[in-house]
This record gives structure tokens, sequence and C-alpha cells, in this order.
């Protein structure tokens, strides 16, 4: 399991939490969708997903984004 929580905010910009943008996929990374976690459970994160929505998504396919 990972040891970082991805639905814990990392900062504070201009009065709002900020939480990281994280990276997932329902098809062993063929297809790579962004967002946000927003809840979890003990093997699953609550995804909001830029144009996929909010869905229950396992650990194992969620990772932070790669900067670029």
């Amino acid at each position: 399991m990972q040891i970082q929580d991805f639905t814990k905010p990392y900062k504070v910009e201009g009065g709002f939490c900020i939480r990281p943008t994280i990276e997932f996929t329902e098809d062993e990374w063929n297809t790579v969708y962004t967002g946000s976690c927003v809840d979890k459970t003990h093997y699953s994160y609550l995804v909001n997903g830029d144009n996929y929505g909010t869905f229950w998504i396992p650990k194992a396919h969620v990772r932070l984004a790669s900067k670029k």
C-alpha cells in the first residue's frame, strides 16, 4: 500500500487548501486520467477526475501526477 495520502491538502493558496494532482487508470495505465482524491478507504480513493466524474479507484491505480 502507498504511504502518501493523496486526500490531504499540501498547501494553502489564497485561503484555499490545494490537493495534489494525481493520475489514475482503469486499464493498467494504457489510458491515464488526471484529477484529485476527495476521500479514501483502506483499498481505494474517491477520485474526482477532469472530464471523468467521481468514482472509487483502487489505490494501486492512482499515482502522483508527474510535473511536465
